[in-house]
């Protein structure tokens, strides 16, 4: 049974895809947006004012950071390091 939409060879040829047009399926990623900017709006209002949800996700992020920004200078102390012991001028 052939689809009602489809040509001849089975293309949709009728088929556009809009954005920001008056096509129907615009109602749904405005939606989406719209539940995504109250979504991250309630995070961020909840992660300033309860100390448990900043504890919850916050901590993890803020140990990572501490310990890259430790390993970051350790490595310019040796490389600081290194290239004071190094040789100025090519040995041959």
């Amino acid at each position: 049974m052939a689809d009602p939409g489809a040509d001849a060879a089975g293309n949709f040829a009728d088929f556009v895809l809009t954005i920001g047009g008056a096509h129907p399926g615009d109602r749904h990623p405005r939606g989406a947006r719209g539940v995504a900017a109250f979504g991250s709006m309630h995070f961020a209002i909840t992660s300033m004012t309860d100390a448990d949800h900043r504890k919850q996700f916050f901590a993890p992020v803020i140990d990572d950071v501490e310990r890259i920004l430790a390993v970051r200078a350790v490595y310019l102390a040796v490389r600081d390091t290194s290239r004071t012991s190094a040789p100025t001028t090519p040995s041959g």
